[in-house]
């Protein structure tokens, strides 16, 4: 048996590239050849037990999780790769997918936010995050948090007229949501500079 040699193998390595490779073959197995998934999921673990930025078992775990819709194990994965990855725009993509799957999946708002707020932390001018927070700020009538994303909307912006349209929606919160006339006359001054 295969999987059981491969066991055996690992037992007897101490090199953490080795142990990983072996872990991957053993993973595959169980998965393409075997079709046992839960085995597969497993031994990808053990593996990112080893080294848990290896790129082999989180791409399959993504995969895996994705196909089978078992979104909170795919969140994990991606917390896992906002972790392992230097690179600013794949951490952004990363809590983008995380936000997603919050907002849509579990309806989990404040898990959702927080996600779009670390996106902005990495690249504060990312427009996907952005319009997702004031989108979710208007519907859940969080307006003072909504004030501040769409002020950080405009002083982003380089478009005149969607800077225009930026205050005058500021200019329409502070008026009707927050009964704050001076803010509301402050942005639609600041909208016919």
């Amino acid at each position: 048996d295969r999987i059981d040699l491969l066991d055996r193998k690992v037992e007897f390595t101490y090199e953490p590239g080795d142990i990983l490779s072996i872990r991957h073959r053993q993973a595959r197995l169980w998965e393409t050849q075997i079709g046992d998934i839960d085995a597969a999921v497993r031994v990808y673990r053990e593996a990112l037990d080893v080294d848990s930025t290896y790129k082999k078992a989180l791409d399959a775990l993504e995969r895996i999780f994705e196909e089978q819709e078992r979104f909170e194990e795919l969140v994990d994965v991606y917390q896992k790769r906002i972790t392992a990855t230097q690179n600013p725009d794949k951490q952004v993509e990363f809590n983008l997918e995380i936000a997603s799957i919050q907002e849509e999946q579990f309806g989990a708002m404040d898990e959702a936010i927080s996600a779009y707020k670390n996106a902005l932390m990495i690249n504060s001018e990312n427009e996907e995050a952005i319009q997702n927070l004031e989108r979710i700020y208007l519907d859940t009538e969080q307006f003072s948090e909504l004030v501040d994303i769409i002020g950080h909307h405009e002083e982003i912006t380089d478009n005149p007229d969607k800077r225009k349209n930026l205050l005058n929606t500021l200019a329409e919160v502070y008026h009707e949501e927050l009964d704050n006339p001076r803010g509301s006359f402050e942005a639609c001054l600041k909208s016919l500079e």
